[in-house]
């Protein structure tokens, strides 16, 4: 009861706000793996330094009568999102899987429905986990199976049915989503009334521990990205059709990032971190800008950039953040081994702020 409250507290106030001339902007951060007693200002004992975090709590409001619904992933992000303990669906314990569907009722109020009903336009950035719906040939809803877990490519996943209650992206005319099923990289684009408008294979897929890339829209294009131990690519896509305008090789080798284009070094640049590598692409034909040996085997964050360099980071087999020019020279400003394997990063104001697996605040 104590936690449903101080949800209800925070819609409350961002929702009373939102009357105000100009609304505010609500941004909500879901850290896992984080003790109440690791904040500073939560704790003046704390062993770990959070400058930001402490800054964040001195200038805005806190909440400190709240209790985390469960010590996992899944029911955390239910209840946070929905003010309701996670054991009233048919989840009673642990965390859904990569085939389990939605764990949202579309008609139950979220945090973000309420605040779309003041006006706001809202976004989830990051791990989702809460469940995605696919259908088989007969269009049954596809619940995990054990097997599932020992052979991914054995699930039925029928991509001609729309694909429900899942994050995606869109132009404002269609949604795009990538998947890995039957030993290749798949996307598709759906009309907004859920209809295939096209579906693309975009190459052969191994799944390593998961397909984690979402696609990215830039102009006419659609990017998209598949490394993976067999035939990874990143390639760009017509909006309009699936076909493939172009198709550049990767290194065969497991890793789970977004494509992102930045506006860096006077140009923009499809940038890309992993595969032992930091690869700068033009996004528009795909020729290669520069590229060298750095970051790690498997990224998952977004690459990000002050307008000089672009700061990458991953977590295996070795642990890094680095700073590289991206003016083609190949210098590597500065690196360091913290790990900062799964949270992106943010640059502000001249300084990279990032979240360590581990769960330090860093700047």
């Amino acid at each position: 009861m104590q936690f449903r409250f101080t949800i209800f507290s925070l819609l409350l106030t961002a929702c009373c706000a939102a009357f105000a001339s100009e609304a505010p902007n609500v941004v909500i951060i879901l850290a896992d793996d984080l003790g109440y007693g690791d904040v500073g200002a939560n704790n003046p004992d704390s062993k770990i330094p959070t400058p930001a975090m402490d800054r964040v709590a001195a200038e805005g409001m806190r909440f400190t009568d709240g209790h985390s619904p469960s010590a996992v992933c899944t029911p955390t992000r239910y209840a946070l999102l929905t003010g309701r303990y996670c054991w009233r669906t048919r989840l009673k314990r642990g965390v859904l899987w990569g085939i389990d569907p939605s764990l949202i009722d579309p008609k139950r109020s979220t945090i973000a429905s309420v605040l779309q009903r003041k006006g706001y336009r809202t976004a989830c950035v990051g791990k989702w986990h809460l469940g995605i719906d696919f259908r088989d040939k007969n269009g049954k809803l596809l619940k995990n199976q054990p097997h599932y877990q020992k052979k991914p490519d054995s699930v039925p996943i029928d991509y001609s049915k729309p694909v429900g209650n899942s994050p995606l992206a869109c132009d404002g005319e269609r949604f795009y989503v990538n998947f890995a099923n039957g030993g290749g990289a798949h996307t598709t684009a759906l009309s907004r009334a859920g209809k295939i408008v096209w579906q693309t294979k975009v190459t052969d897929y191994v799944v390593h521990q998961a397909y984690g890339s979402s696609p990215a829209v830039y102009k006419d294009l659609l990017l998209v990205t598949a490394d993976n131990k067999k035939a990874g690519v990143v390639a760009a896509l017509n909006r309009e059709t699936g076909e493939i305008v172009w198709k550049v090789k990767r290194p065969q080798k497991p890793n789970y990032p977004s494509p992102i284009v930045l506006q860096v070094a006077g140009r923009e640049q499809l940038v890309l971190a992993g595969c032992d590598l930091v690869t700068s692409l033009d996004p528009a034909t795909g020729k290669k800008l520069w590229e060298i040996p750095g970051a790690t085997t498997e990224c998952v964050t977004t690459t990000v950039t002050d307008g000089t360099h672009v700061f990458s980071s991953g977590g295996w087999p070795k642990n890094h953040v680095s700073a590289v020019r991206a003016d083609g020279s190949g210098k590597i400003a500065w690196r360091n081994n913290v790990r900062v394997y799964v949270p992106s990063m943010i640059v502000r104001d001249g300084y990279l702020y990032g979240i360590a697996d581990a769960g330090i605040a860093y700047c």
